[in-house]
């Protein structure tokens, strides 16, 4: 009767186990959700994304055009038009952007990527394969964060506010 008993409560254990595992996912499970939603709001039928695999990239040193998540020239033209601002919000993000800038001079951080490979509908319905970086930028040594406001993935190079945000002013003036 007590091995039945051991074996039932070790089933049981694995079985809660199981259970605290769905309901409190790790940061890298939330980091990863919040890259597949970032990269579902870029596509033309975001219905049809289909995960098809998740490869973890090998860490290198970030510096600060990691932190930054620059990419095109036309984000980075927009960005710099944005922090020329004379505003108190403008020379505070200065600020902190140069005192971070010196923690990546000394070799503080390096990225942790993860290259996400899916499948979905272009615009005329044809499904196709695509991939994108998804990134963040970590102390040296440490572990990915959950995603939150100030620390978002970065997807393809472009942090998801920017890229909302570049779109806007896309629709306003036009494709460069």
């Amino acid at each position: 009767m007590k091995p039945v008993f051991a074996v039932g409560l070790a089933v049981a254990a694995l079985g809660l186990g199981a259970v605290a595992i769905w309901a409190f996912p790790s940061d890298e499970t939330k980091f990863l959700a919040a890259c597949e939603a970032g990269i579902k709001e870029r596509l033309r039928s975001p219905s049809s994304y289909v995960a098809a695999g998740v490869v973890e990239a090998p860490r290198r040193r970030a510096d600060l055009n990691d932190f930054l998540g620059e990419a095109s020239p036309q984000v980075r033209e927009w960005r710099n038009s944005q922090r020329a601002g004379k505003s108190d919000a403008a020379k505070a993000l200065r600020d902190v952007r140069s005192a971070q800038a010196k923690g990546f001079k000394t070799g503080d951080y390096e990225v942790v990527s993860y290259l996400i490979s899916y499948d979905a509908a272009n615009g005329f319905g044809a499904m196709i394969r695509g991939v994108s970086e998804c990134s963040q930028v970590v102390k040296t040594g440490g572990q990915i964060d959950a995603p939150s406001i100030l620390n978002e993935p970065v997807i393809d190079g472009v942090e998801a506010s920017d890229w909302g945000l570049y779109q806007l002013w896309l629709a306003r003036n036009g494709n460069p």
